[in-house]
């Protein structure tokens, strides 16, 4: 995993590029490492998570073995902390995707603020038929592509293309060039606060699970914390 940070427009953004066919720990420990380091850091920051494909999938899980083993609990016990982490993280999330996508990095996406992608994607999103339950991140697949969808991918297994990623909002959006892409996003996503971020991600994840009134309450924290009166 390369780690890319530069400054536009007095905001720094962090790119995290991976182009390794599989999530192993050695992508985690990066991954890990870099979010100490926007975490330490105070000044407004946006985090790329940026996976490109090319002949093969990117960004897959290990292959485990039927037969549950020491190995695929620990790396399962740290892959949900670093998707918790991630879900906390106070900054603007985007994840890119170019070419063939595999589900480790699916599942980062799930829980970053938007996803965006090129017109060659494919996203692959694995299937119960290989092996052990690949992460409880995919407990939100159905809030993105609804339930039959959802039962169909995960039994079945197979791959989206970035007009039905779109369409169904597993992708927000497409474009030839990923740089380009990414770039456009964040510049629309500049004026908004990350901490209205952040809300704005809390109350979206919560919204299959609290009662309306819950909801208002989750609002008014936010817009106190915010500042705003309205």
């Amino acid at each position: 995993m390369k780690v890319m940070t530069r400054e536009s427009q007095g905001e720094r953004i962090v790119t995290l590029r991976d182009d390794g066919a599989v999530f192993d720990e050695r992508m985690m420990d990066a991954m890990v490492s870099a979010l100490d380091s926007i975490e330490s850091e105070s000044e407004d920051t946006s985090l790329v998570l940026l996976f490109e494909g090319g002949e093969s999938i990117v960004g897959d899980f290990p292959t485990w073995e039927r037969e549950r083993s020491r190995e695929e609990l620990r790396y399962f016990v740290r892959w949900e902390d670093l998707v918790s982490r991630l879900c906390r993280l106070k900054v603007k999330t985007v994840a890119g995707y170019r070419g063939p996508i595999g589900a480790a990095a699916i599942q980062l996406g799930l829980v970053t603020d938007l996803r965006v992608g090129t017109e060659d994607v494919r996203l692959h999103l694995g299937s119960l038929c290989r092996g052990p339950f690949p992460g409880t991140t995919w407990f939100l697949l159905p809030k993105f592509v609804g339930l039959g969808v959802a039962r169909r991918l995960l039994l079945l297994g197979g791959e989206l293309g970035a007009s039905d990623a779109l369409r169904l909002g597993l992708l927000d959006v497409v474009g030839p060039q990923i740089t380009h892409v990414i770039k456009e996003t964040l510049d629309k996503m500049r004026p908004l606060n990350a901490e209205a971020v952040y809300f704005v991600r809390r109350i979206l994840d919560d919204s299959y699970r609290h009662e309306r009134a819950a909801a208002i309450e989750q609002i008014k924290a936010a817009r106190s914390k915010l500042g705003s009166s309205g």
